[in-house]
């Protein structure tokens, strides 16, 4: 006779635990999607980077990452492309 007290237990863990990490997932694309809306906020403002300064980034990220697959490889550098801060 099995125990469904561990199932229920183990499924109950499960569950929960899918149900907080969508939370999570949540409340950081939230809190993340002001800085691609490029709408005048609060927090843009105080920012140093204005909506050029995001169309460049993104303009060399395009001639980084050739294959469009969102991440670029290690024998690309990004910093190298950018080049030091003046």
């Amino acid at each position: 006779m099995p125990h469904w007290g561990y199932y229920g237990c183990a499924l109950f863990l499960c569950f929960s635990q899918y149900i907080a990490w969508n939370v999570v997932v949540a409340v950081m694309l939230d809190k993340f999607s002001c800085m691609y809306s490029l709408e005048p906020t609060d927090i843009i403002n105080a920012l140093s980077v204005d909506a050029s300064d995001l169309r460049v980034f993104m303009a060399i990220w395009d001639r980084c990452d050739l294959m469009q697959l969102g991440w670029i490889p290690h024998k690309r550098s990004l910093l190298k492309v950018l080049g030091p801060e003046s």
